[in-house]
């Protein structure tokens, strides 16, 4: 299966494979949370008193 690879496969595998090895685990933090339903409703509260 090897044999059907361009030359340069390799070479970006191994890169690759360096590459992987050198990556460091980081914790995600969602920083743009989705509303509250209680949020919404406060929200819906305002607009519907400014609108009358």
């Amino acid at each position: 299966m090897d044999q059907d690879k361009p030359p340069f496969a390799k070479e970006i595998e191994a890169k690759a494979g360096e590459i992987k090895e050198n990556l460091k685990h980081v914790e995600t933090e969602e920083k743009n949370k989705l509303p509250t339903k209680a949020d919404i409703e406060q929200e819906k509260k305002e607009t519907d008193k400014e609108g009358s």
